[in-house]
This record gives structure tokens, sequence and C-alpha cells, in this order.
């Protein structure tokens, strides 16, 4: 995906997000107005974000991040006059020498603005192209700042840090700063600072004096590359509050500050994607000062870590996606077939050299682990050399392939051999085997750390347990107890904490995109059916839980098959809420199942009901001829049959996975065939109708309904009442529990039985309407594709979207109802831009709302 379409993509993903965090902020605001004083002394305020492409992550190199605004367009046509710096408008400060750039900057500064109407004209003319900025965190005095303290905060820390060390480590940071970092800043406070796992926030003053002067550096710093973003940025943000009356009412102890600068990093403890950048008046009283701070920073802290992260690493991983199936995949189309066939040199011959068998070998064993398990035995000391290969990366160039270096090592076996020391010490046992075998498995995770290694992962882990496999190395036969009980526990606990340096969404993601790595050169279309968030984009932020709770279902197949069982889970969620989207997330995330065969069954058309059982589970019966004493076999293969007849293959990479099903509309399933399929999930054992023969199965069952389990199983009315002794005698209130429950529509022991392997309950489209942007952007791409059109559509129309007053009841389909009628009307206006694109605009979405004739 090149830059362009990033940026264009991830700025309507992100406008529902900014449209709520400004939400939040105003309702702040409001709430700090109440107290007399703080009245009016936070209005106006300035709100806009900086996205980083790529993401920087720890311990590598920043320079090649390009920042990117999406919405400083946004907030300079929310007046209504925008600025614009010379007739030529900002275009014309490209090519200028650095002498040049300075006069014009004392001259602005003199004579003042041009401002314009923000009509739409103007907003096209002035406002069309992307604010970016290139080498931003070497360029940036904020960006660079606000990097420093995240970066040098999360290096000082030991993975079992205090809250303690983490203020030490802010103060030295605080203290390092140059003076040139100091020029923008006015007194720089014990609160200047923040930091809150992986979150850091600056809190200051910012000069008047150096929003002048520096003004003139700035452009220059950027004359060659980045100017007109400067100046977008310079007259957007800094300059009303140097020359418009409206913003200087500044109190007289407060006079050297221009305004107060509120900036949050949007990072994890290891990802660093950007920040939050909130400008509001000046507070002169330092106690006020520092309430109104605490207020504000608790806001963009909570819209960092709940909202702009989460959306971010899903967006990351969509673009990885994308880039892969765009890439490689057209190039193994030809071939597809050919996969069938037991030589298969035809199609691996075209596959990218990317992923050429030689240099597949070192890498595949260990992302194969990781995949499987989320950590490895076989952790490697040092990355193979050709990981250093930017073409072999440029497939897997996100974050979490690059994050793979901070999972920690698997320690399990470590600790049960631990675990079984102790006991034979405790019982009065020969230990001299099992402390053997405890040292062997210490000195095989000593050798997958390296602390000679530059990585920050392997640095970091080696902090962490190289002193637990020194300890055993030292033992003798004589090693008590209690040490090796306190040394097991510390172990636990540690290997926890080093786990928690990445958030679960992170680790998820990495386990994934390892696995993916390890079988792309055996198995590649499994790969591509597993690439669910690129065909779906399920990087809305509404759907961050419903996303997380999928992650943590993580079903695995058991390597014994004497052990192994059914699987479950279940999605509930209203007509057109992207049910069967999550249905395919389960799957993608169980390790056990993602790139195992899958089948979906309706199970509304299982009619009529008498055949719903021999359809599902077969028929094993057999004939009796009343003339010949012999019988003839009579069966029918029912389709769970047919899917354990049907061999889910595999590769040594890929191990051995199992087959899904996701049970669509399961609550149109007749009740009576609900107590059959509960009997094949309980006992994981398929018995055909009229058979005596039980087949052992591992499946993964995904059931999907679009209606509340507990209204259609009727539990609240029947428990709450039929159950009342008050109201009925035991036995006529057991009876007619008993009769009613007869009318439910859903088995209530089906329900649990399915929810017991993981439940995710999605919101409709009115709970999540930060995602109704990115939704309209590929419904309206989508119905444009069919008549081989491009088209822009204007932000307002998300704008008018977002209306409180629209409740959504038909979710995404009448999301898609409107969509198409925005579309009409756009297309009976024939409105095109230069591009050639149609123009798509709020008077569109207004005439689709029928809001006007």
């Amino acid at each position: 995906m090149n830059q362009n379409d990033k940026f264009d993509m991830l700025s309507v993903v992100a406008f529902g997000i900014h449209t709520k965090v400004r939400r939040m902020l105003e309702e702040e605001v409001a709430k700090a107005t109440a107290e007399a004083d703080l009245r009016d002394v936070l209005r106006p305020f300035f709100f806009y974000e900086y996205f980083l492409d790529p993401p920087v992550v720890l311990g590598e190199d920043p320079t090649p991040a390009v920042a990117y605004a999406p919405f400083l367009g946004r907030l300079a046509a929310q007046s209504e006059f925008m600025p614009v710096p010379f007739l030529g408008g900002y275009k014309a400060a490209k090519g200028i020498t650095p002498q040049e750039l300075k006069e014009l900057s004392k001259a602005l500064l003199v004579e003042g603005d041009l401002r314009v109407p923000a009509t739409r004209s103007n907003i096209n003319t002035y406002w069309s192209e992307h604010v970016v900025f290139e080498d931003a965190i070497t360029k940036s005095d904020v960006l660079r700042l606000l990097y420093r303290f995240w970066r040098d905060v999360e290096l000082s820390l030991p993975l079992q840090g205090t809250r303690a060390q983490v203020r030490q480590a802010i103060e030295q940071c605080q203290a390092e700063l140059e003076d040139d970092d100091k020029k923008p800043y006015v007194e720089i406070s014990q609160d200047f600072a923040d930091y809150s796992e992986g979150i850091v926030s600056i809190s200051a003053g910012w000069a008047r004096l150096f929003a002048a002067e520096g003004f003139k550096n700035l452009l220059v710093r950027y004359a060659s590359e980045s100017i007109e973003s400067a100046l977008r940025e310079f007259f957007t943000c800094i300059y009303p509050w140097l020359r418009n009356p409206a913003y200087l009412r500044r109190p007289a102890e407060a006079k050297d500050r221009l305004f107060e600068l509120l900036t949050c990093s949007i990072s994890s403890r290891r990802v660093f994607f950007g920040e939050l950048i909130l400008i509001y008046p000046p507070i002169g009283n330092p106690e006020l000062r520092a309430r109104a701070g605490k207020r504000l920073r608790s806001v963009l802290h909570k819209a960092a870590v709940d909202l702009y992260v989460p959306m971010l690493t899903l967006y990351e991983n969509y673009a990885g996606e994308t880039d892969l199936k765009r890439e490689v995949f057209p190039e193994l189309a030809p071939h597809k077939q050919d996969s069938a066939d037991a030589d298969k040199t035809k199609w691996k011959d075209s596959l990218s050299p990317r992923f050429e068998a030689r240099r597949w070998a070192a890498l595949q064993p260990f992302l194969s682990e990781i995949g499987r398990v989320g950590a490895s035995q076989t952790r490697m000391s040092a990355w193979p050399d050709v990981i250093a290969d930017t073409e072999f990366l440029d497939p897997a160039a996100n974050p979490f392939f690059r994050i793979i270096q901070f999972i920690p090592p698997e320690t399990v076996a470590l600790e049960s051999a631990l675990k079984k020391l102790r006991r034979a010490l405790d019982v009065g046992g020969d230990p001299a085997e099992l402390l053997k075998e405890v040292q062997e498995r210490g000195s095989a995770l000593a050798k997958c750390l390296d602390t000679e290694d530059e990585r920050v992962g392997v640095a970091a882990w080696s902090q962490a347990f190289m002193p637990y496999c020194e300890k055993i190395a030292s033992w003798k036969a004589g090693v008590a107890n209690a040490e090796v009980e306190r040394l097991r526990r510390g172990l636990l606990n540690d290997c926890r904490r080093a786990t928690s340096v990445l958030s679960d969404m992170e680790i998820a993601l990495a386990q994934l995109w390892a696995h993916r790595l390890a079988v792309m050169h055996d198995e590649p279309w499994a790969v591509e059916e597993s690439l669910v968030f690129e065909e779906y984009l399920i990087a809305s932020p509404g759907m961050v839980r419903c996303i997380r709770e999928a992650m943590h279902i993580s079903h695995t197949l058991s390597t014994t098959p004497k052990k192994r069982r059914v699987q479950t889970a279940l999605v509930v969620g209203g007509p057109g809420s992207g049910k069967d989207s999550m249905a395919r997330l389960v799957r993608v995330f169980s390790p056990g199942y993602r790139f195992g065969k899958q089948s979906t069954l309706n199970m509304g058309m299982f009619r009529p009901k008498e055949l719903a059982v021999p359809f599902l589970l077969g028929i094993g019966a057999t004939l009796e001829s009343g003339v010949k004493p012999d019988r003839a076999p009579f069966g029918l293969v029912g389709v769970l049959k047919q899917a354990q007849l049907d061999p889910v293959g595999g590769s040594a990479a890929l191990g051995e996975q199992g087959y899904s099903f996701i049970l669509d509309e399961l609550n149109s399933l007749d009740i009576d065939t609900q107590g059959a399929l509960l009997r094949v999930f309980e006992n994981s054992e398929l018995v055909p109708l009229g058979s005596m023969t039980k087949d052992k199965i591992a499946f993964l069952f995904v059931g999907v309904m679009n209606e509340d389990p507990e209204l259609i199983m009727k539990k609240r009315a029947l428990d709450g009442i039929l159950r009342d002794q008050t109201l009925f005698g035991g036995l006529v209130g057991e009876t007619l529990y008993e009769m009613f429950r007869n009318q439910r529509r859903l088995r209530d022991d089906l329900y649990y039985r399915l929810a017991r392997g993981g439940e995710i309950r999605i919101p409709d489209l009115r709970e999540r309407r930060e995602d109704l942007p990115i939704l309209t952007y590929f419904i309206v791409r989508e119905f444009l594709k069919e008549i081989s059109l491009e088209g822009r559509i204007e932000l307002a129309v998300y704008e008018e979207l977002l209306d409180p007053a629209l409740t959504w009841p038909g979710n995404v389909r009448e999301l898609q109802a409107l969509c198409r009628r925005v579309v009409d009307a756009a297309l009976a206006d024939n409105q095109l831009a230069p591009d050639g694109r149609l123009e798509i605009l709020r008077s569109h979405a207004l005439r689709a709302l029928g809001r006007v004739n």
C-alpha cells in the first residue's frame, strides 16, 4: 500500500475517533467551567494528532518515520475563515531560499495573513494535500522530545520496574534536556511529564517569544521537503494565538505564555505510533494550571490507551495483510490449481524470491513454534543473516513481525522440571536425575539468551532470566526444597512480567504473523484464507473489545488423540452487525485451527426438522430383508462425517490443523435437533442415527446468533416468576416451568456449552458510531467500483452520518442502503473533481437522509 493511499484511508479510520475524543474533551471542559475559578479559561482549544509511518519499534532508528496530520485541514475549516499566508497559497513557499523564508516570515508577523472564507472551493484549493513531515522525530521540537521521553523511560526500566523507578527515569530525562529543547517551554515544573504503561505526556506553557522567533527557524528547517506542511500547521495552530484578538485574552501573570500545550504519545511499551496535541488558553495561577492540566491529561491518556493505540495496531495489521495479498498472491494465482499435484515445484517456483526455501529454512522452525504456542523453546540467540535483507522482509514490513523479538522464550519446561524436583525433595527421594534435568533445561534457556545481542528484547530477557540460569548451574545435590520453590515462583512471576511488555493484541498479532510466515513457503493458500482483516477491514475502533475477546479464545488442538475434544465459541449480534466476520476471526486466532479447512452451515436451512439430524449426523442403519436372513447396509453420510473423512493435511511447518464449522443462524435450528448437537459438543463423539459406532472428533464449532440468547431461552422470565415460591407452590411451579420450557427456541444447556468456550457480543452500529466513517468509505468504494468510478468523499458527509439523531436500527444493512442513495445523488449531480473522481458532498448526504429536497 503506497503512503498516499495509506494516509487517505487512515484519516477515514481515525475520523470517528477524532470526533469522539473532541466530544470527550468538550465534556471535560464543560465540567471544569462549572467551577468558578476555571470558568471559561479552557475555551477555545485546538485538538489534533500526528500518526507515524512506519510506527517506530523500541530500539529501532526513528529517522525514516514520516508524520502525518489527518485533521489539521478539518481544524482550519471549523471557523468561518481559514488562514492562507499569501495570495499564492501554501505552495508558493516551495522552492524559495532560506533567506527569503526569513524575510517572508518577518513580513507575515508584522502585516498579518490573508484569510479566506472556509468554503468547499477554498478548502479544495488550499488544503487538498496531506500535511506530512519528513524526518519528523528528528526535526519537530515537540515530537522529538516526546519520543525521547518514551524511549528513555522504556529503555531505563527493568521488566519489574516500580513507580518510583518510573519517576526517577522521567526526572533524569528532564534533567538532560538540551537548551534548544527548553526554549519553547515556560516554567518546566515537576508535573512537566507523566508516564503510564507506555504512554508518555508532556504539559507546559508555550513561550510567546519562541513562537514568534522560532517560526523563522522552523521554516528553514523544513524548507527542503516539508515547507508547505510547516506553514499549514503554523498558520492554523500557532499564528491565531499571536495575532487574532479572539485568542489574546491572557491573564497578566501569564504574559509570557502564548498558550498551554499538552501532548500525549500514542504508544504501547514497545511501539510508538504518534502523538496527540491539545492547545488551550494560558493559565497564570500554578495551582489552577495544574488542576486543569490533570483533567485534560486524563482524557488524552484514556483516548490513547482505549482508542488510538488499538485502532492503529489493527490498522497496521490491515495494511500488512493488504500488502501481502497484493504483492505475493497475484504471482501464485495462475498456479492455484496445481497445488493439489504431488509435484508442487510448478507453483513453488512462482513464489516471490522473498519466500524462497533457502531463505526460509533457518527461520521456519522458530516462527512455527512461536505461531503455535506463543513462545519458543528453540529461540535463537540471534536472527539469521537473511533477516537483514529488506527485500525479504518487505511483505511483512509491519510492526508485528518486528516485535517477535520481544516475545519471551518458553519457560514452561523449566518450571515443570523445578516443580518435579521440589516434590522429590519434599518426599525425601533421590533428586539426582531430576537435578540434572533442571540444569539441562536451565542451560537450554541460557542458550536462548545472548547478553551481547544489541536487540532490546533479547537484552531485556537476559536481564530478567540469566540470574535464574546462573543460580541453577551452581546447584549441588544438597539443594534445599524451599530454595527450589522460591526460584520456581520467581521465574514464573518474571516470565509473566516479561510478557506484559507487549499488549494482548500485540502478542496475538505477532503470533499470527509468525505462524503465517512459517507456513508461507509450503501452504501459501492457507495463509491467504487467514487474511480476514484484509477482506473485511476489521480495523474498526468500535469493535476493539470484540476483537480482543476473539484473540483470547485462542483454541488449540491437542497433540494426544485421546485428549482431543470439541472446541466451541459463540458470536451474538443483531442483523447486519458483522457476526460472520467475527466468527472467522475466532478461527484465525485459534492456533490449532487457523490454517485448517472451514465450512459455514446455515442452520435455518435444515428443514424439515425430521431430516435435520440425519443431514447433520448421518444415518448408520441397516435394511433387513423379509425373505433372506442377510442384512443390507443403508447409510447416509452426514455433514459432520464428511468433514471427518476430508483429510485436513498440513506441512511440517503448518502442523496438524483441525476442521472448523461456523453454525450460522443457530437460533433457527429446531429445538430437538439442538439436543442432538449438544451431545456432539459434550461428548466429542459423532454417532450417526441408528448406528452403534462412535467416532472421536475434535472440530471447532462457532455458533452465530442474531437474537439475544437470554430472551429466546425465556430464562429470565421463567426463573424469575415460575420458580417463585411465593407465587406458585413447588410442584405447580416446576410443572409450569417445564411446560413453558418447551416453548423455547434455544436450549439453555446448548447455549452454555457453546459460551463455555468463549462468547462475543457485537454491539449495534448506534453503539459504535466511530465505525461509521470507515464503513461508509468502503461501502461507497464498492458501489463505485461496480461502475468503474473512483470517488472522493467530503469530510462533512461523515459528520452528517455521525449525527446522534440517527439510531441505525438496521445496522450495516441500513447504512448500505443509505450509501446507495448518497452515491445516486452524487451521480445525478455528476460533479467531478479535477482529477476525474466523483465528488460526494454533504448536500448528497442530506438529500439521501431526506433533510433537503
